[in-house]
């Protein structure tokens, strides 16, 4: 499969080419053109290994659903828009992952519904942090000190006394415990950038996401 446009953004070994905000890249395509860089961006994102890059897909095709996509269907938008209430159910239910299949599989397709593309854009934002979220509690179950925390059935692994003598001194605000890492901080800043600023500018690079 050949590289398009913004996959091709993401693996950049360039960082003045990797660090290109979104709006940027997207600016002169039409609806077509940034339908066709979704679904090789979603191709692409389902066999990446590599969490930074995954994760920045997804931002990605959050914000080109939800903006980019819609922004350029609004002057043909159909009367009748629609999105499966399935989908929905999936997505309240914490499964952004079986909602976005449901989406993708919809009929009309994303480009006859502005709804639907929303949607696409809303579940893809919701994998993200899904995505994040199981990196950090991977990260804190790996710590053998940590294995209480994960067992609420036999009360002999839950630490009674005091804890063993720490080798460093953390003062870093952002972290409860030395069990915390980078991937709890890349969480941390993900969610500042995203609430603060919830358009594109949160998939502008990896200056955004520290410590990967």
């Amino acid at each position: 499969m050949a590289t398009t446009l913004l996959v091709g953004t993401i693996t950049a070994s360039d960082a003045a080419h990797r660090d290109m905000p979104l709006d940027a890249l997207v600016r002169a395509l039409d609806v077509r053109a940034l339908l066709a860089e979704a679904r090789a961006l979603d191709h692409y994102r389902r066999a990446e290994r590599d969490l930074y890059r995954r994760i920045r897909a997804l931002l990605f095709l959050s914000d080109l659903y939800r903006y980019h996509i819609v922004a350029r269907l609004e002057e043909r938008a159909p009367l009748r828009s629609v999105s499966p209430a399935r989908a929905h159910a999936l997505l309240a239910d914490g499964e952004p992952e079986q909602a976005i299949d449901v989406f993708l599989h919809a009929t009309p397709g994303p480009e006859q519904s502005p709804a639907l593309c929303t949607s696409l854009g809303v579940a893809y934002r919701q994998l993200a942090f899904v995505e994040l979220a199981r990196q950090v509690r991977l990260s804190v179950q790996s710590e053998p000190y940590n294995a209480f925390l994960f067992d609420a059935q036999q009360p002999q692994p839950h630490v009674s006394g005091p804890a063993p003598p720490a080798l460093l001194c953390e003062r870093t605000p952002v972290r409860a415990d030395l069990t915390h890492s980078c991937w709890s901080d890349m969480y941390a800043c993900a969610v500042r950038v995203c609430v603060v600023r919830p358009r594109s500018r949160a998939c502008h690079g990896p200056q955004l996401l520290p410590g990967v």
